[in-house]
């Protein structure tokens, strides 16, 4: 089973920040069922469950990912992806 996998960054922004910046909520889906470490459905576990053990698990691995977005989101998202790229490479939960 691979170990890592690159997510949008966006994504990576809706998870930490808690705002949907994800282009669509598949994504996001997938990405917290990864970082939780999960195949499972996570409508069976609970989305809102498992949200913050994704984020704990993202924030360990790139620790300086803001946690709150400010001003307006197309200029936010385009500073963080000058900051850290259009995708990041994480870790399975």
């Amino acid at each position: 089973m691979k170990r890592f996998r690159d997510i949008d960054l966006e994504v990576a922004l809706s998870v930490t920040t808690g705002r949907m910046l994800a282009q669509e909520f598949s994504h996001l889906h997938n990405a917290i069922q990864w970082l939780y470490g999960t195949d499972e459905d996570l409508a069976s576990i609970g989305i809102v469950l498992c949200h913050p053990k994704a984020k704990e698990n993202l924030l360990r691995q790139y620790p300086d990912l803001p946690t709150e977005m400010e001003g307006v989101m197309d200029d936010f998202v385009r500073e963080e992806k000058e900051r850290f790229g259009s995708k990041l490479t994480v870790e399975r939960g």
